[in-house]
C-alpha cells in the first residue's frame, strides 16, 4: 500500500484496498467459467498460451482457500 502513489485518491483508504485486493474464488470459478464460449468462438483465432493461461488459472482455483486477501499488517 505504502508503494503506491496515491496522489489525487488520497481518501482511498487501507481498508478498501485490502477488500479490493481479496479474492473470492467462487466469484472467480465463475468468471471463468462464464467465458467458456467466448473461447469457443475465438477458438481459432486467438494465441493458443490464453487458453493455456486460463486453464492455468482455473486449475490453481481448485487448490486455492475460498478467500483469501493480502496479508494483515
Amino acid at each position: 500500500y505504502e508503494d503506491i502513489d496515491w496522489r489525487g485518491m488520497e481518501d482511498f483508504s487501507r481498508e478498501q484496498f485490502n477488500q479490493l485486493m481479496t479474492v473470492d474464488r467462487d466469484v472467480w470459478e465463475h468468471e471463468l467459467l462464464s467465458q467458456e464460449e467466448l473461447f469457443m468462438k475465438l477458438y481459432d483465432r486467438i494465441p493458443k498460451e490464453m487458453i493455456f493461461i486460463r486453464e492455468l488459472i482455473l486449475s490453481s482455483l481448485w487448490r486455492s482457500p475460498e478467500r483469501w486477501g493480502l496479508s494483515p499488517e
